[in-house]
């Protein structure tokens, strides 16, 4: 494998783009995975799934209104309360 990390242990190599290695990698759709996952599950793992799903993406609409409501005030994230 063609590396640009000299002198790095070789757990850390990382490809150079556009390298030529050994090993063909394919790619396997994610909906793909999520379905066998999901079709794996008990009764009860998929609604503990499911619970959690809702409450995932219930988290994820409040960070978004939170963000969205904070970007027009300049008060990002890495702001601290006098505004730097």
């Amino acid at each position: 494998m063609t590396d640009c990390t000299k002198g790095s242990p070789s757990s850390l190599r990382v490809p150079i783009s556009g390298a030529k290695t050994m090993s063909n990698h394919t790619t396997t759709p994610w909906e793909q995975i999520r379905d066998e996952s999901l079709a794996a599950m008990t009764g009860a793992e998929r609604a503990e799934y499911d619970a959690v799903s809702v409450e995932a993406e219930a988290r994820l609409q409040l960070a978004d209104l939170v963000y969205n409501a904070r970007t027009p005030a300049y008060l990002h994230p890495s702001s601290d309360a006098d505004g730097r």
